[in-house]
């Protein structure tokens, strides 16, 4: 049996979010999310602030993809450990 590199499956998660986010699944998005996650957005961002959990996160995550008549977002460089850590450029149209 072959040997997975270390973080293989969380960067798989990662990607399947990313992809799932994407096409507007936003639930599937939060899936790969640990459930105690807290997500914080600059303060001058529309609906800035800190979210907490899988429904918090849902929520931010579906009022700011609403915004968006067209666009993808896309991690520049992944940085994953068990704390986890992600950070990307978001194309909206």
């Amino acid at each position: 049996m072959a040997t997975l590199p270390p973080l293989a499956a969380e960067i798989e998660a990662l990607k399947k979010a990313y992809a799932a986010f994407n096409r507007n699944d936003i639930a599937t998005t939060v899936e790969a999310m640990d459930s105690q996650i807290e997500w914080t957005e600059p303060a001058e961002f529309p609906g800035g602030g800190t979210y907490h959990g899988h429904l918090g996160v849902q929520a931010y995550l579906s009022q700011s993809r609403a915004n968006w008549a067209e666009g993808s977002s896309q991690p520049d460089h992944r940085v994953c450990s068990r704390q986890g850590s992600a950070e990307g450029q978001q194309r909206v149209a």
